[in-house]
């Protein structure tokens, strides 16, 4: 059976990046938490951490995090079915995609979490990578372009989120005077919300057969200022 105390210092690191955080964390040393994940490592008898800024698991370490996060919640639950809620209310990690948090994700979980006394841990990222956050360990559950279910994890359809092509009038009419054609896209300036949002550029390349590179981008990564940029033209 794994030790509780060293697992918990492994999940400190990961979550916080670094053994000086993990330590102001759980109320120790950094050479006592770096101390407990050796010897978990030397139990282990593989590596399980990425020693960086920040550190990193490594692939026995993804899948040690797996079971670490599941066990923590499982005996969170149990606690607070024995206790009648006098200990702390669950946390649940989720991996979603920018666009989610902004529109339906915290109305639609609102009334459950409020109900069941459950906390949030969000991290943000695409909507095509947050199936790497769960694969890593870094998350419970998550929001994904993937209907590939992530191992020991289910996958249950949400439903679709359609995505139109929008421009102020003013962009519209100085850009594509004769219509969305392909050397007008290849000039005007395109919208995207970071460097892993494939979502326009497999667009253009599957109607329009432009490559990615082959035209301007603006790069906004948040979801309010984003909208507000297409609202201003540009």
């Amino acid at each position: 059976m794994l030790d509780t105390r060293k697992g918990e210092a492994l999940l400190a690191v990961i979550d916080t990046g670094s053994f000086e955080q993990a330590a102001s964390l759980l109320h120790l040393t950094p050479s006592a938490v770096s101390q407990r994940v050796s010897l978990l490592e030397s139990e282990l008898g593989a590596p399980l951490l990425i020693r960086g800024k920040p550190c990193r698991p490594t692939a026995d370490g993804q899948r040690l995090l797996q079971y670490l996060r599941r066990s923590r919640l499982l005996e969170d639950e149990y606690l607070a079915d024995r206790d009648s809620g006098q200990t702390q209310p669950l946390s649940v990690s989720l991996a979603v995609n920018n666009d989610t948090l902004a529109t339906w994700l915290l109305p639609g979980l609102a009334p459950f979490l409020i109900q069941e006394a459950i906390l949030l841990d969000i991290t943000l990222d695409d909507q095509d990578h947050t199936g790497a956050l769960l694969a890593q360990g870094l998350a419970l559950a998550g929001v994904s372009s993937s209907a590939e279910a992530m191992r020991g994890c289910d996958v249950v359809a949400l439903g679709v989120m359609r995505y139109r092509m929008l421009a102020a009038p003013a962009f519209a009419a100085r850009w594509f005077p004769n219509g969305f054609k392909r050397d007008a896209a290849r000039a005007a300036p395109l919208m995207v919300f970071n460097r892993k949002d494939n979502l326009q550029a497999n667009f253009l390349l599957r109607e329009l057969g432009l490559p990615p590179g082959s035209y301007p981008c603006h790069y906004v990564p948040s979801s309010e200022p984003y909208m507000r940029a297409i609202e201003l033209g540009l």
